[in-house]
């Protein structure tokens, strides 16, 4: 009675702080997920009080077209409820993880391999309500290890070994059952490292090693719970489906030497600095972006040219947007590029110019691109593609195409463009099958003929052909000022192309 006379505000802070779930609950719930993303997970469940032992999980995934199977053997688990309402899920401090690859022989026949798995510290608590359970999964140091020979009959007697190891890792995921399973996932994964070593007979090998800063990411989706038909993803995405994700992360190194007969044959390095990505697939189609900082490779060949190529960037980026679902309106298809600050190494310039008479400053490059396109056919419905494309008409036309920007300097060259064109679907036969495209475009060089010649001077290109480059050039531009040249394509409603206002179809 007590207990009802309070208020409301009172009646809250005197509620538990999570509501009751069981062991039960959490494995319903951990299937559920799993057959969303198309598998089918089993296991042996024996109760002992609070106590339920989860024995011989086993995942299954089934290929298209009776393509195979994945068959992954996980670990034994325990989970273990608790007295507020939570659920404790407790792994062998080490595991194996087994994974069985089945496919036909002509695809590349059975393949198995065992990951041997050690996490220290491991802990996973699950809260929340039957069907919107959270899961806090964290760990300190771990390490993976796999080592695999392929069969010497079909691939030569291949032996490859790996090796991760890791700082720790933070996870928070929430799977939430309903029309979708809706799934949030917040990470932190500490710096890690990786090896690999190969065998590949006749006398070669290959090694390598990677080191990873620390990474943050989130992902979300929502996912049917029937499972996905990966041979029509489109009903999927057309019910609300999407999964995107954002990751961010600090510096990372990459190495690997292939070695004959104990020679370095070649060398590959990469470095990338700091970096972000967002990616997003949905009814509304492929949206994405990333960016990365201080990029380094570098390629060594040592057994027949003794080439040492390296190449830096100072900051790359790029966003994209491809749509993929029929629509009867046009589509927005985008895409951004951004390089600067692009440097080759002296030795790769001194192979063809040792001189240096032509310009080493960075290059840069912008370009945005954007078009709109309607779509006739689903592009994930992959057992109709063939019947759309069979068919009288184009299930895929272009709209309209502009070159927002396009700016390039390279070698003491620059050159900046822009356009825009509209196409006619139903006009296929002034441009032989080709829609007929209307609009113009004009592009502006500065410094192409000092670079033409810098190439003559360094012997690069013969006098007589360049005579012919400068002809060329004549044709199609006019010049504007000191060593800048322009020149403007425009194609008209009757199908006529003109350069700089001159005719040439």
């Amino acid at each position: 009675m007590l207990r009802r006379n309070l208020p409301p505000a009172l009646i809250l802070l005197a509620s538990p702080a999570m509501a009751d779930i069981t062991a039960d609950d959490v494995w319903t719930n951990t299937v559920a997920f799993y057959q969303a993303t198309g598998g089918t997970l089993t296991a042996e469940l024996n109760r002992d009080g609070d106590t339920v032992f989860v024995d011989n999980p086993v995942l299954n995934y089934r290929f298209p077209f009776d393509a195979g199977s994945l068959q992954i053997s996980m670990p034994p688990m325990t989970m273990v409820e608790q007295s507020d309402g939570s659920v404790t899920q407790k792994l062998p401090k080490s595991f194996d993880l087994a994974l069985d690859l089945q496919t036909p022989p002509m695809i590349m026949g059975d393949f198995s391999f065992v990951t041997v798995v050690t996490q220290a510290d491991f802990a996973a608590t699950a809260t929340g309500t039957a069907g919107d359970i959270t899961y806090n999964r964290d760990a300190a140091a771990y390490g993976a290890t796999i080592e695999f020979d392929v069969g010497e009959e079909e691939f030569g007697g291949i032996s490859m070994a790996f090796e991760i190891t890791g700082d720790g890792y933070a996870q928070t995921t929430r799977v939430t059952e309903g029309d979708l399973i809706e799934v949030v996932s917040d990470s932190t994964t500490e710096p890690m490292r990786y090896s690999f070593r190969s065998d590949e007979g006749y006398g070669y090998r290959s090694e390598g090693s990677g080191t990873y800063g620390t990474t943050t990411s989130r992902v979300r989706m929502a996912l049917p719970p029937a499972g996905l038909d990966f041979t029509n993803l489109a009903p999927a995405f057309a019910a609300g489906m999407f999964v995107e994700g954002t990751t961010t992360t600090t510096r990372s190194r990459d190495e690997s030497v292939t070695y004959f007969e104990d020679t370095v044959a070649t060398r590959e390095v990469t470095s990338v600095g700091p970096g972000q990505s967002t990616l997003r697939l949905s009814a509304d189609g492929l949206v994405g972006s990333g960016e990365v900082q201080d990029i380094a490779v570098t390629f060594e060949e040592n057994t027949f040219t003794g080439l040492n190529v390296s190449v830096d960037i100072d900051n790359g980026s790029a966003s994209y947007r491809v749509p993929f679902m029929a629509a009867d309106d046009p589509q927005d298809l985008n895409l951004n590029m951004l390089l600067t600050g692009l440097i080759l190494n002296d030795e790769t310039w001194d192979l063809f110019n040792p001189d240096g008479t032509i310009p080493r400053d960075p290059a840069d490059l912008r370009l945005d691109l954007s078009s709109t396109v309607n779509l006739g056919v689903d592009l994930l419905d992959f057992m109709g593609l063939e019947a759309a494309f069979a068919g009288a008409d184009v299930p895929i036309k272009i709209e309209t195409l502009t070159l927002d920007v396009f700016d390039l300097d390279v070698a003491g060259v620059s050159a900046n463009g822009t356009g825009a064109f509209t196409f006619d679907n139903d006009d296929l036969e002034t441009f032989d099958g080709f829609p007929r495209p209307e609009g113009s475009g004009t592009i502006e060089i500065t410094g192409a003929n000092g670079l033409l010649d810098k190439l003559i001077a360094a012997g690069l290109v013969p006098q007589s052909e360049a005579g012919m480059g400068r002809m060329m050039l004549g044709m199609f531009t006019r010049p504007t000022g000191d060593d800048q040249l322009t020149s403007t394509l425009e194609v008209n409603a009757e199908g006529q192309i003109l350069v700089n206002g001159e005719r040439i179809r």
